[in-house]
This record gives structure tokens, C-alpha cells and sequence, in this order.
């Protein structure tokens, strides 16, 4: 493999309804992890939940935004408004 690849910082996004207890939002968390500890950026973008604050502690960062709602057209403008990459 190409070292300019293997040396390369990525930026991952993980979208899902909410951040509660359980399996996919322990996998997340665990992802999330995994992925600053390696140096990269790591955005989880939830309607938040009860693991938002270990999620940040692990150094990954946090967006909130409805995503629990099936509304896409309020969701495209509220991340087009905000700059979070």
C-alpha cells in the first residue's frame, strides 16, 4: 500500500436516531473511539441520548440535529447552515 495512504487523516461520520444504550450505539461509541485514538476525526450525528457524554469524552464530536424524524428536507437546511467539517 501506497504510504501517503496509511499516513492519511479521515474525517467519519456516523449518523444514527439517538445515542441510548445499546448494541449499534456501543459500536458507534466504540468506533468513534477507536478512531481518535488512531488520529482521526471522528462526528457522530444523532438526536443525542444518555451515551453523548462518553462519546465526547473519548475525544469524538458530538452534532445534534433531529435525525430521529423522518423529515429530510429540515435536516439537509439545518446542515447546510451549520458548518461542522
Amino acid at each position: 500500500m501506497h504510504k501517503s495512504l496509511i499516513l492519511m487523516k479521515i474525517k467519519i461520520l456516523q449518523v444514527l436516531p439517538e445515542l441510548n444504550t445499546g448494541e449499534i450505539e456501543l459500536d458507534t461509541v466504540e468506533l468513534a473511539k477507536f478512531l481518535v485514538q488512531s488520529g482521526h476525526g471522528s462526528y457522530v450525528l444523532s438526536n443525542g441520548g444518555t451515551m453523548v457524554e462518553t462519546l465526547e469524552k473519548n475525544g469524538s464530536k458530538h452534532i445534534r440535529l433531529p435525525v430521529h424524524k423522518k423529515a429530510y428536507f429540515p435536516l439537509a437546511l439545518s446542515l447546510k447552515s451549520n458548518r461542522y467539517f
